[in-house]
């Protein structure tokens, strides 16, 4: 990708020329039989990069380089608090060549938290998208102890090509929240006049406009969480509310114990059959029922969605803020923008 060829060369640094290098090679042939020693050369400059970072990586299978939780580096911290969750931090070549847009991702059946190229050559903890990923990794951690915290997702053709995992409203909510502040921190004397072309061309559902920087750039990402936050919670809730108006039949299924709740409901223009999972991981402790689960969830989704609609209408108001009124619209947003359901600490 040229923004990680432009990285490399602004960076200047032989370890993260090659790293680049090899993997836009790998990239470039994604074919290639996949033999042990393919990912050779990518996988000694990786480790070449994060040694300078004064990061350890150690090749766990072909192509895959872990972060280890070895000295007082951020990332080694964290890697450190991974460690103790079961969870590996990797960069898995194979797994970003086969999903290009990916960026951060956890998988909670491999226990593993993948980051791109882009982590590997500037290490931070601070990294959005990294952030982003971390929540899913708290309320799985969570999980694990407290049968009250249960990993939820919804299945169904309105959900395709993935299941829509109900944690992901609430990472987004934290997503927005951390950028408004730093709106706020970083933008209070700025000019907006960007920033009304930025705000549409997010509502039309676009990608973030070519050439943002600086203050464009902060309001575009605010802009954009509250956009995919929306996205993610409209198709739940006339799912969840569907369910707290039948008799549900359940059963389940899995390692750990998944209950299924089946049901229809009209999300479009359509009405669709769907299912809930609900994934206890912790052993069961509480008399509570599905039905209070549904509704747990479906409070939760209304709290989102309200939460998109004021911080929407509030970034709205910022595309024709005056300098007389855009650092009190700011502290507005950066009130609003607190996430409705607390993320459990990753200890």
């Amino acid at each position: 990708m040229l923004s990680l060829m432009l990285l490399a060369f602004l960076l200047a640094d032989p370890a993260v020329d090659a790293a680049t290098h090899e993997f836009e090679a790998l990239r470039a042939e994604p074919n290639v039989p996949r033999t042990p020693g393919r990912c050779a050369a990518l996988e000694g400059a990786v480790k070449q990069v994060l040694e300078t970072a004064k990061l350890t990586g150690e090749v766990t299978d072909a192509c895959i380089v872990r972060f280890m939780a070895v000295g007082e580096h951020p990332v080694a911290v964290l890697a450190k608090k991974l460690d103790a969750k079961q969870v590996r931090l990797v960069f898995d070549a194979d797994y970003l060549i086969e999903n290009p847009y990916a960026a951060a991702s956890f998988d909670r059946e491999e226990r593993t938290l993948r980051v791109p190229l882009k982590f590997v050559i500037e290490p931070t903890v601070d990294d959005p998208v990294l952030e982003h990923e971390l929540v899913h990794v708290a309320i799985w951690a969570a999980a694990q102890v407290d049968d009250k915290t249960l990993v939820a997702y919804l299945r169904g053709d309105p959900f395709k090509p993935n299941d829509l995992g109900l944690d992901e409203m609430r990472a987004y909510a934290e997503d927005l929240a951390r950028a408004a502040r730093e709106l706020k921190k970083t933008c209070g004397k700025a000019s907006p006049q960007a920033w009304p072309a930025i705000y549409e061309n997010r509502q039309k559902g676009e990608p973030r406009m070519d050439g943002l920087s600086g203050c464009d750039a902060l309001f575009d990402r605010a802009v954009s969480k509250v956009v995919f936050g929306k996205n993610h919670t409209e198709p739940a809730l006339p799912a969840l509310e569907a369910l707290t108006h039948v008799a549900m039949a359940s059963e389940v299924s899995g390692d750990h114990p998944e209950t299924i709740l089946r049901s229809t409901a009209t999300i479009g223009d359509a009405a669709v059959p769907f299912e809930l999972h609900l994934v206890t991981l912790a052993a069961k402790k509480t008399a509570k029922d599905d039905a209070t689960y549904v509704k747990a969830l479906l409070g939760q989704a209304k709290a989102h969605q309200v939460l998109w609609q004021k911080c929407g209408e509030t970034l709205e108001k910022l595309t024709h803020a005056t300098a007389k009124n855009l650092s009190s619209t700011l502290d507005t947003l950066v009130k609003r923008a607190k996430p409705p359901t607390a993320t459990p600490v990753l200890k």
